[in-house]
């Protein structure tokens, strides 16, 4: 009878013990689970970084584009262009080859400065700054629009300001600091003196890629504060 009772205790010993071990492991498990995912939701600049490293040489600290190089390399095809007959190929009115939309045309893309010009007492009249194809403006509400940007390469235009105390003066930032993989990189604050008819660059911003938002000060149109992510 006591050996029968002592082998019982075996069992049941064995049986606790195999059943404490798998739940240790599965307690592990769902820990480890718990862990990477709190990772994940914690760390997506780390998605952002990795792609940022793939376009980084080795060795250096990150990509290695030259400030303000859209500029310098739009004057570069324009200079070709202008040395190519007029004959042999088709230009547009920026100097460089013609290209035509071929679609799709169903998908829109990001327009992320926008102004409605407070002097047009139908606000028909409209500045818009689309996320890589430069500053465009409409007088009819969006029917049409007119490229304003045709000298300028396609910049990322995040934010436009028009100067309260001078309706003439508008500021246009470039570069989509926020954080998405697709961001369009831009090449700092750019301003137009006659309503964006033309644009000069501000040479003090070549090295902010990413201008978020600009305020312009109410009373004196030429102090602008920028908030870039540089």
């Amino acid at each position: 009878m006591k050996r029968i009772i002592l082998f019982s205790l075996l069992i049941v010993s064995a049986i606790s013990l195999f059943v404490s071990r798998q739940t240790s492991d599965v307690l592990h498990e769902s820990s480890t689970e718990n862990s990477d995912h709190e990772q994940k939701q914690d760390s997506p600049e780390q998605f952002l970084l990795f792609h940022r490293g793939i376009r980084t040489q080795e060795g250096m600290d990150g990509p290695a584009y030259e400030a303000n190089y859209q500029l310098k390399e739009l004057k570069r095809a324009k200079a070709a262009a202008a040395k190519k007959s007029s004959t042999a190929r088709t230009q547009s009115g920026n100097g460089v080859i013609e290209y035509r939309e071929r679609g799709p045309a169903n998908v829109p893309g990001r327009t992320r400065g926008l102004i409605v010009d407070p002097d047009d007492i139908t606000h028909r009249t409209w500045y818009a700054g689309s996320a890589s194809g430069g500053i465009w403006k409409t007088t009819n509400g969006g029917t049409s629009w007119e490229w304003l940007t045709p000298d300028l390469p396609n910049l990322a235009t995040t934010v436009l300001v028009m100067a309260e105390s001078n309706h003439s003066i508008i500021y246009a930032g470039t570069g989509e600091g926020f954080g998405s993989f697709e961001e369009v990189r831009g090449h700092g604050i750019f301003k137009s003196i006659n309503r964006g008819a033309t644009w000069t660059f501000l040479s003090s911003t070549t090295e902010m890629d990413e201008i978020n938002r600009i305020v312009v000060k109410p009373t004196n149109a030429n102090v602008i504060l920028a908030a870039s992510t540089n």
